[in-house]
Order: C-alpha cells, then sequence, then structure tokens
C-alpha cells in the first residue's frame, strides 16, 4: 500500500474534531494495554501511539490502531 500524507485541512480537521469530540486514541487510554501501561497485549506495533502526543508519522501519515477500544 502506498502511503498517504495527510493534508494540512485534514490535519487541522483531525484537531478540531479531537477537541470537540474528546476524541481518545493513544494507548495509553485503551483497554487493550498492559497494566504496566507500556505495551499492547495484542502485540500491535505502537511506539508513536504509546508514548507520544503525536498522531502523525514522521511521513505524515495518520497513525491510528484498528483494535482501539476506550478503557
Amino acid at each position: 500500500m502506498k502511503p498517504y500524507a495527510a493534508t494540512p485541512e485534514q490535519v487541522a480537521r483531525f484537531r478540531a474534531e479531537r477537541e470537540t469530540f474528546a476524541l481518545a486514541y493513544r494507548c495509553p487510554d485503551c483497554l487493550h494495554v498492559t497494566l504496566d501501561g507500556r505495551h499492547c497485549i495484542l502485540e500491535y506495533p505502537n511506539r508513536t501511539l504509546m508514548s507520544s502526543e503525536a498522531y502523525l508519522e514522521e511521513g505524515g501519515q495518520f497513525v491510528f490502531c484498528k483494535y482501539f477500544e476506550p478503557a
């Protein structure tokens, strides 16, 4: 699959919707995080979502987990 970089407009829309709807999208907010809060029990590669406020990879792609469930 070809990487897709988010446009500035899409980033702005995400930020606005994150604030408006209090979107949770980081691993510490997920039911599938280990008790120590350091790993995904489903072994999803989560380096970006676990330890930072970032929601974009370095190349500008949105980062999300398809298994996210609010805790």
